[in-house]
């Protein structure tokens, strides 16, 4: 999606276009800088794989011949993407400092993590079905893993945490099969596997609420730039609430912890830092409206909608998303994305201890009311790292 910016059609007509063209006109418009992807596939580090790779060239080797990264590089090729490839064996507590070493080395500008299929940090053969919600983000390992990745991210770059609900048109079955009684395989001819047939809507829509803050911002670059794809859509709903109501108590308020006597000692400077965010990010929307992409291939729809109570506000995201994504069941799947830190809503200022094993506290308050209510679409949780901390200039904002 953020590779094909172009159809065939236009590039053949620009190839066609070039070619008439003089060497001196051609060397004055540059090409831009292709998207660069690099893939990085953890294993686990056993005493097993200690010894094969004892025998053999160790991860170098494991990089060339492991089928998963191929597999990665094929698809990325056949998309026009430029690629890279490449196993690390280390153990899992190494996980998260591995990639985002990685990520430095390669000086990535976001680094982006899915959500395990399954819910673990290993790789388990036996498993034939996915888990239900309740079960997959109950690992405390690998919620130590995502939580740990995204305090490393901060200093490093934008980072994402990828929750796959069939992106690509591949339904995930989310209840245990059910055994029925079936003949021997002896009396019976052996069972072929329908074939998948293509998906004849390629397209996605994507939602994007937009409360306001660092993660917010870097959310809507992102969001934007998908966008250019002439296969997206995009929804970005500006939801905003009373100023009045930023401290109301409820579900959503601010949970204390062993940061909570600093926070108080700071409320007066971090509601003056609150009231700053908003400030600048309605002048970054105001600008988005003043100066829309002209890039933007699929479309974009800008919407903004008043809660009552900031308490409100992630259950209205919720039902804004339901409205927005799932309504093109045969696409290739809808997605909505998030930032993943709201002071407003009740997000914490900084992670404390013993958070890695709250769901809310990892993907925030809005993030995890969508995966635990179950919206009908893939979610992606944005965190600015980085460059991406940087708060933009909106009397300069062209989104180009």
């Amino acid at each position: 999606m953020l590779g094909a910016e172009t159809s065939p059609e236009a590039v053949k007509a620009e190839a066609t276009d070039v070619s008439a063209e003089t060497t001196t006109t051609t060397e004055a418009q540059p090409k831009k800088r292709p998207l660069e992807v690099h893939g990085l596939r953890l294993i686990e580090l056993s005493d097993r794989t200690s010894s094969v790779m004892h025998v053999t060239e160790g991860e170098e080797y494991y990089s060339k011949h492991d089928p998963v990264v191929n597999a990665f590089r094929m698809f990325s090729q056949l998309n026009d993407v430029a690629v890279s490839g490449r196993v690390s064996v280390v153990p899992v507590s190494s996980y998260s400092e591995t990639l985002m070493s990685h990520a430095a080395e390669v000086s990535s500008d976001f680094a982006l993590i899915p959500w395990s299929e399954y819910g673990n940090m290993t790789e388990d053969q036996q498993m034939q079905f996915a888990m239900s919600p309740s079960e997959r983000f109950k690992s405390g390992m690998h919620l130590e893993f995502v939580h740990d990745a995204l305090q490393r991210a901060v200093k490093t770059c934008n980072a994402g945490i990828f929750i796959d609900n069939g992106l690509g048109g591949i339904s995930k079955a989310t209840a245990r099969p059910r055994m029925n009684r079936t003949r021997s395989a002896t009396s019976t001819p052996s069972y072929h596997e329908p074939p998948t047939l293509p998906v004849s809507d390629k397209s996605h829509h994507v939602f994007f609420p937009f409360f306001g803050g660092a993660d917010d911002r870097a959310a809507l670059g992102f969001v934007l730039q998908l966008a250019k794809s002439p296969l997206v859509t995009l929804t970005i709903t500006h939801v905003s609430w009373a100023e009045e109501d930023d401290h109301d108590e409820g579900d959503n308020a601010v949970v204390e912890s062993s940061t909570a006597a600093a926070t108080r000692r700071n409320s007066a400077t971090m509601g003056k830092h609150i009231e700053a965010v908003t400030a600048q990010d309605l002048a970054l929307l105001a600008a988005l409206r003043s100066y829309p992409p002209q890039e933007l291939a699929g479309g974009l729809i800008f919407d903004e909608v008043v809660v009552s109570t900031s308490r409100a506000a992630a259950d209205e995201a919720f039902a804004l998303a339901q409205a927005a994504v799932g309504k093109s069941p045969r696409n290739a799947g809808d997605i909505v994305v998030l930032g993943r830190r709201h002071l407003q809503l009740g997000d914490p200022a900084g992670e404390g201890r013993g958070g890695s094993g709250d769901l809310g506290r990892i993907l925030g308050v809005a993030a995890e009311r969508m995966v635990a209510k179950g919206v009908d679409a893939s979610v992606l949780v944005i965190q600015a790292g980085g460059a991406g901390l940087d708060m933009p200039n909106p009397d300069k904002v062209r989104f180009e």
